[in-house]
């Protein structure tokens, strides 16, 4: 196994260790998956001038692989990552699950980890 092949193993393995939490997504279109995956969620952000501010940032990553395997519609018909208006569902630290809507992702083709920014569902 050479190193790129192991940086992917690792990267999985780090995805679903015993601190990756249950995400479950829903697409646009109603298909539904539930995976493990990373998450970050924290109250603190900077306004223009540098000042730190009380704001959600929530985030998660996740492998690709987990979810093609189920079926879940990542890819759109230009085989591009396409999650936009998907919904994630996320348990935080006190138990409690908050669905939430990616607004940005960010795929990383080369680890098969996509990465999403998520924002308040209403």
């Amino acid at each position: 196994m050479n190193l790129y092949d192991k940086a992917i193993s690792d990267a999985k393995v780090f995805m679903n260790a015993e601190f990756s939490v249950p995400l479950t997504f829903v697409a646009p279109t109603n298909e539904t998956a539930s995976i493990r995956g990373y998450t970050t969620k924290h109250h603190i952000g900077f306004d223009t001038e540098g000042n730190m501010v009380n704001s959600k940032s929530v985030k998660v990553t996740f492998s690709e692989q987990d979810l093609t395997i189920l079926s879940y519609p990542v890819r759109n018909a230009n085989s591009e990552v396409d999650m936009k208006n998907h919904l994630v569902s996320v348990k935080d630290s006190t138990g409690n699950t908050t669905q939430f809507k990616v607004s940005q992702y960010y795929p990383d083709e080369r680890l098969g980890l996509i990465n999403l920014i998520l924002v308040d569902f209403i």
